[in-house]
């Protein structure tokens, strides 16, 4: 008959955004990877889905959405890492002990010669101290294990400069 007819389908999924803190964590839905978070525009069937990370750095976590088709949804999943023991201590090559902020990966988590928590896939421990400066190791923590760091440091004369050149001896963690 020559006549148009226009007609709208409604879309049969909802549109999801899945964040976690912090990024980077590969996220399940209802028990299928969907890759790491951030997930933009992921396209569920209406109802209920459970969104699950399991990843060894962080504790299990879970969370359950509810989306109706056709709108936008955004889930934001906050995560805790699971965390080990650790002792830093400092001391100098005679024998005296330092008490310096301890960082790790960029974070203070407080001072050498206390038990300390740290996230078990920290990669560096630092020692900072304001007169003596910054002291960096590699860190490799273990679960139900406390962690020990020994920084030994000694003095040594820098050419060119006045004062005192505080040294970190090499050998990592021990």
């Amino acid at each position: 008959n020559g006549q148009t007819i226009h007609w709208k389908l409604d879309e049969n999924f909802a549109s999801v955004a899945i964040q976690t803190v912090p990024p980077g964590v590969e996220v399940h839905v209802d028990g299928i990877s969907k890759g790491k978070a951030p997930l933009k525009d992921l396209h569920l069937s209406p109802g209920a889905h459970t969104l699950t990370v399991d990843d060894s750095c962080f504790q299990p976590h879970e969370q359950r959405i509810d989306v109706s088709r056709g709108k936008k949804a955004t889930a934001k999943l906050k995560l805790q890492a699971v965390t080990a023991g650790l002792q830093v201590k400092a001391v100098t090559n005679r024998r005296k002990q330092v008490k310096a902020k301890v960082w790790v990966d960029g974070v203070m988590i407080g001072s050498t010669g206390t038990p300390l928590q740290a996230p078990i896939c920290a990669k560096t421990v630092e020692l900072r101290h304001p007169k003596m400066g910054l002291f960096r190791s590699a860190l490799k923590l273990s679960k139900r294990r406390t962690q020990t760091v020994k920084f030994k440091l000694t003095e040594g004369q820098a050419k060119g400069q006045a004062g005192i050149t505080w040294i970190h001896l090499p050998g990592g963690p021990v």
